[in-house]
């Protein structure tokens, strides 16, 4: 797999730039990780609640290119299960 700007690929690191510089996009990733348990659950319902296929680059949102960002970005933020 090849890195891209240090993420695992393009297609992660264009969706995570989205949901970083779209406040609502950030604002529900940040309220799933709150109610889920782990990166997997919250980048699945995430998917489930975005309400768009892909980002405005025509990335699409699917596990693989949704779960690096919630892996890198959240878990280390704790916000898992409400501790904010």
């Amino acid at each position: 797999m090849e890195n891209y700007n240090g993420w695992n690929s393009y297609e992660s690191w264009n969706v995570g730039l989205w949901i970083d510089n779209d406040e609502a996009l950030y604002n529900l990733a940040r309220d799933v990780m709150i109610q889920q348990e782990d990166a997997s659950t919250s980048c699945i319902e995430f998917i489930d609640l975005v309400g768009q296929k892909s980002t405005g680059d025509n990335v699409e949102y699917t596990f693989d290119n949704c779960i690096e960002y919630f892996e890198n970005e959240f878990e280390e933020t704790n916000l898992f299960n409400g501790e904010s």
